[in-house]
Order: C-alpha cells, then structure tokens, then sequence
C-alpha cells in the first residue's frame, strides 16, 4: 500500500491489528480531505470535502478488513458526516456488513465554550500557538474546556462503544484534527511540534486484548489504557 496516500497509514495499522486476531477495534479518525475559505473563516463549519476527499474516503472503506462488521460515528459537522457516510458505502461495496452512521456530540468540538472567542484568539495567535496554549491549560474554562478532561471523554466514548458485545467490529468515529491533537499528547505523549500536523484520514486506534484495552498510532505505542 502506498504510504503517502492519507489513510495508509491507519489502514495499515488496522490490518496488522486483525491479522494479529484483533476481532474490536475503535478508531478515532480525522475526516477526509476538505476544502478551505481562508478569507472567510466563519464558514469553517460549513466547508465540505472535495472531490479527492470524497474518493479516498470511499476507497478507506473498501479496503478495511473483511468479515468484521463496520460501526460509523461521526461529528455533526458535514465533512465528518460525508467521510463516515463514503466509508460505510465502501465498505459495502465489497460485501462487508455495516451499521449506518451514528452523530455524536462528543466526536464535534465540544469542548468549546466560547466559540466567537476561541476564533479571535486562534486567528491572533496562529494555529500552533493556540493550540500549544489550549493543551498547557493556559485558557480559562469558560472559553474552551480543559484539554485531560475533554481527551478522556472522547476515549470514554470510543471504550464504551468498543466494550459492546459484539464478536468482531470495528468502529470508525470521524472527528476533527484539533480532537486528535488532545488524544495523541495525552494518551500517547506525541506534542504536534512533534509529531507534526494531524493528517487527513489519520487515526488513533484503540483495541481489545485479553483483559486490557491498548491505544495505538502509527508513530507511537502500543499503550494500555486502564486495565478491564
């Protein structure tokens, strides 16, 4: 599989899982490739995803793992919901089982308390600093939420999901880069000075093994998380 093609290196991760016996897997993922209106960022909720996007969203699921069942969850905001929808329908089209897309808050940006400001002070600061600043704890709670606490609802979700009894799934949840941001620091220690910009289509999986759930990413762990 080509490397620099977003999405290989999730999918490359996620097969290595299931031929290792992985049968759950969760896996928290940005979006596919959008587009931007630089000189009109209050549209930023409302831009959706090219037609590139929109094509490796649908080859993402076609190449998943067969034999297992495909969950989708996604972010109410619409390029979230086209990659989750594209991937369910690639999925499918190679004969794979899946279960429609589920929309949750928790997958958005709802850790945003204030988002009139949060805008003001990311287009002063600039995309690193702002986010540097947010993950240090170094904006009030009135404005945006703590970064640990925001990170753990997100895994608290996914493990719930994951727990489900279900014998072999995997679940997709589409989310945003700024929510990866806070998984990876948090739970895989990988700062973005780093590790670099959140790609299209770049996922943090969780799976079960034995009695432990481990998170993973292609350029860090596996780490357990608390012991079942």
């Amino acid at each position: 599989m080509n490397t620099n093609v977003f999405g290989s290196k999730t999918l490359n991760t996620i097969h290595r899982l299931h031929q290792e016996g992985i049968k759950k897997i969760s896996v928290i993922m940005r979006h596919s490739e959008r587009y931007y209106d630089l000189d009109n960022p209050v549209r930023e909720p409302f831009m959706n995803l090219t037609e590139t996007g929109k094509d490796l969203s649908f080859k993402f699921g076609e190449q998943l793992p067969g034999g297992m069942v495909v969950r989708v969850f996604s972010s109410f905001i619409g390029r979230c919901i086209e990659t989750a929808y594209l991937i369910d329908k690639g999925y499918t089209s190679t004969g794979g089982k899946t279960r429609s897309n589920t929309v949750e808050l928790l997958l958005s940006p709802f850790y945003a308390k204030n988002p009139a400001q949060i805008l003001k002070m990311f287009l002063e600061s600039g995309s690193s600093h702002f986010i540097r600043a947010w993950l240090d704890g170094d904006y009030s709670s009135e404005v945006i939420d703590h970064p640990k606490d925001s990170a753990q609802k997100m895994i608290g979700f996914a493990r719930t999901a994951l727990a489900e009894p279900l014998e072999a799934h995997i679940d997709i949840l589409i989310t945003h880069d700024w929510n990866l941001y806070l998984v990876k620091e948090v739970f895989l220690g990988l700062r973005h000075e780093d590790a670099g910009k959140i790609e299209y289509l770049e996922g943090v999986i969780l799976y079960a093994q034995g009695s432990d759930v481990n998170i993973i990413n292609h350029q860090a762990g596996p780490c357990i998380l608390e012991r079942q």
